[in-house]
């Protein structure tokens, strides 16, 4: 009934928008997929130097896989991570190497500029799930790709844009989450410094050409 009385649907993940049209195939004239959009002039990439070895957790959603995440920081002790998250306590934690932040971007202690900065100073962003069809973690990557900070996420149903957005490309695909392949990837990237740079401006640019404000506004308006 939803369905029948609504005039459209907006899709913002490509899996989302594909699973309706196959599921409900006699409505698919009022499905349309518009690429997420975040404000790439403000997530902009500075000069900075990749090869730290700071790594960066954001989310509060039930698709992170939070018990994995703290599991994956005590096997890479070589490594710091923050976690920026209210899902994890400190009581949670198995490791020193670990700063946690009880955070969101709706807490004002915690501005856009702060996230901004924590982004840029960590050599990697990561973002584990839980396989779903909810297109979990768009905005931080996207977010975080802007800024020049690659991407490490595990490729669920709902991953958002899968033509778009490519292993080893512009973003690094984890198929489930394993210790050993997160660790494999997490050291493939940062002993690779070249690799990572590549993978860092491509992902910039994929963001800035297909995930700006001003493509999803054209859009929508046209939609309306």
């Amino acid at each position: 009934f939803l369905i029948i009385l609504t005039d459209n649907f907006i899709f913002l993940s490509k899996g989302e928008y594909l699973f309706a049209e196959n599921k409900y195939s006699t409505f698919k004239n009022k499905f349309h997929f518009i690429p997420f959009a975040i404000d790439t002039d403000f997530w902009n990439k500075p000069e900075k130097n990749l090869h730290n070895n700071d790594i960066l957790f954001i989310g509060n959603d039930g698709q992170r896989d939070y018990a994995f995440v703290i599991e994956l920081a005590k096997n890479l002790p070589q490594y710091e991570f923050t976690f920026v998250t209210k899902q994890i306590k400190p009581k949670d934690l198995k490791s020193d190497n670990i700063k946690l932040i009880n955070g969101s971007w709706g807490n004002v202690d915690y501005s856009d500029n702060f996230i901004h900065n924590l982004y840029i100073s960590s050599f990697a962003s990561i973002i584990p799930l839980k396989n779903s069809l909810q297109p979990s973690g768009q905005s931080v990557a996207l977010q975080s790709m802007a800024s020049g900070t690659p991407v490490l996420i595990t490729e669920t149903n709902g991953f958002w844009e899968p033509d778009i957005f490519l292993d080893r490309k512009n973003i690094i695909l984890l198929k489930e989450n394993n210790i050993e392949e997160w660790i494999n990837k997490l050291n493939f990237l940062y002993n690779d410094e070249n690799i990572a740079k590549n993978i860092s401006n491509l992902a910039r640019d994929t963001v800035t050409v297909n995930n700006n404000l001003e493509k999803f506004n054209d859009k929508l308006i046209k939609l309306l």
